[in-house]
């Protein structure tokens, strides 16, 4: 009966860790997506602020 639950022990350790390590895998890849949506945004209002014509202004009746 003991070694059984040194048996669980030991398995539900490991599957804790396991799963930690996961969970800190899946944080790090949201924070590098999250990095890269944030990046292309600002490439994107960039590109876009340079193609809007600029305003003139009409000219001034005497």
């Amino acid at each position: 009966m003991a070694q059984d639950t040194e048996t669980l022990q030991e398995v539900a350790e490991t599957a804790i860790h396991h799963l930690s390590r996961i969970a800190n895998i899946l944080a790090s890849a949201a924070r590098d997506v999250v990095t890269e949506l944030g990046e292309m945004v600002s490439d994107v209002a960039e590109v876009a602020a340079t193609k809007r014509p600029q305003q003139v202004e009409p000219p001034i009746e005497e």
